[in-house]
């Protein structure tokens, strides 16, 4: 089992040109663990999962701007552990 803690943060310094931003965690590439979507600088989006995977499973960290480019930085925080 895999413990997934953490959050990703709107951190975009340009409030005037905010954009909608959507963020993901993804098993595998394919498989939606979690996902939301910024509108405003400081949004934080937590997440907290449990998860059994597989030898050789992936998790995958995405964002992705939804019209354009401009002001689309997110940081991401996050800690994982394993347990039985």
């Amino acid at each position: 089992m895999l413990w997934l803690i953490g959050s990703f943060c709107a951190i975009d310094l340009d409030t005037h040109n905010a954009v909608a931003i959507d963020v993901a965690i993804l098993q595998n590439g394919t498989r939606s663990l979690f996902s939301d979507t910024f509108s405003t600088f400081g949004e934080d989006k937590s997440f907290n999962l449990n998860r059994a995977l597989s030898k050789g499973a992936t998790i995958d960290f995405a964002a992705a701007y939804t019209t354009t480019a401009d002001s689309d930085n997110i940081g991401l925080k996050a800690s994982s552990e394993r347990f039985h």
